[in-house]
């Protein structure tokens, strides 16, 4: 909560929201990178700074956690919601190596927030 002096000389509580991630996996047939653990590795990094969810579309960012790049959950997206792809070892389409694919997600995010975790 923060308290906003902003508005016409008058006090005025407004609600900050923290921002949504949602990590929404595909179904794991045949995966060639370790979801489990970029999963992981995500909540860690950002927990402190957003509310993290799982498969669901109800978040401000999802982040499509595909084992290959078939990437089957990306194929289900909702194109009004922003969010990056990782098929395999590909990040929005390009080449990452595996130790960099969570750095990677994270300054997508970051960059989209403008560095801000709060609406």
């Amino acid at each position: 909560m923060r308290f906003d002096t902003q508005t016409a000389g008058i006090g005025v509580i407004r609600m900050n929201r923290r921002r949504r991630i949602a990590i929404y996996f595909c179904g794991g047939c045949n995966p060639r990178i370790n979801r489990d653990e970029i999963a992981g590795q995500l909540i860690r990094s950002l927990s402190r700074d957003y509310t993290v969810l799982f498969n669901t579309n109800k978040a401000d960012y999802i982040v499509y956690l595909c084992g290959c790049t078939a990437g089957c959950s990306w194929k289900k997206r909702d194109d009004s919601i922003p969010g990056v792809c990782v098929a395999g070892e590909m990040v929005d389409g390009w080449f990452v190596s595996k130790p960099e694919i969570v750095a990677d997600i994270i300054r997508k995010i970051k960059n989209f927030f403008g560095g801000t975790a709060e609406s």
